[in-house]
């Protein structure tokens, strides 16, 4: 991620993928709720990662289990990149 406040690069734990349809528009959706939290784009990051692997782990696209997300969202190194 690069915005006026840095830049970073999200780390997620290794998963086993079930099907990655539909992981961008979730890590999407995931970015822009963290931002209309108003959290700070690091932590915006590491919810659309989470939010991109938990959906990966599911046959459904766009279908994300809490528990799945609460966990790899735990997980997610968030480093940040120098320029």
């Amino acid at each position: 991620m690069v915005c006026n406040e840095g830049t970073w690069c999200a780390r997620p734990p290794t998963i086993s993928v079930v099907s990655a349809v539909g992981s961008g528009d979730c890590f999407l959706a995931g970015l822009m709720v963290g931002m209309l939290q108003e959290q700070e784009p690091a932590e915006a990051l590491r919810l659309a990662a989470a939010a991109g692997a938990a959906n990966a782990l599911q046959v459904s696209t766009g279908e994300i289990d809490r528990v799945d997300l609460e966990h790899i969202h735990a997980k997610i190194r968030i480093e940040a990149v120098s320029s």
